[in-house]
């Protein structure tokens, strides 16, 4: 039998602006596990004001690490449209030694 899932809540959904950004159905990779740890992006807003919002990216190691969140705050998002959404991925590149 599977254990009971765990839910975090890593930042509030906006509920100020009319359209959902965060979790949508055609939402893809938000949420992204790689080499032992697992990675989260969302739009949420600053620790200032309520606009404009920022990419969150946060991560933990797995399989119950604390949250660890980085806000990239060079470019806020202030379009109230809902295909907004934001992805993560990750690439490993192995470099053989010459």
């Amino acid at each position: 039998m599977l254990a009971n899932p765990t839910r975090t809540i890593l930042g509030p959904d906006p509920t100020h602006r009319t359209c959902v950004i965060n979790g949508y159905a055609f939402q893809q990779d938000a949420l992204h596990t790689f080499n032992g740890w697992q990675y989260a992006c969302f739009y949420a807003s600053g620790p200032d004001a309520e606009e404009p919002l920022y990419v969150h990216l946060s991560r933990r190691k797995l399989p119950a690490g604390p949250w660890e969140t980085f806000m990239f705050d060079d470019i806020g998002q202030m379009t109230d449209d809902g295909h907004n959404t934001v992805q993560v991925n990750a690439i490993y590149l192995s470099i053989p030694a010459a």
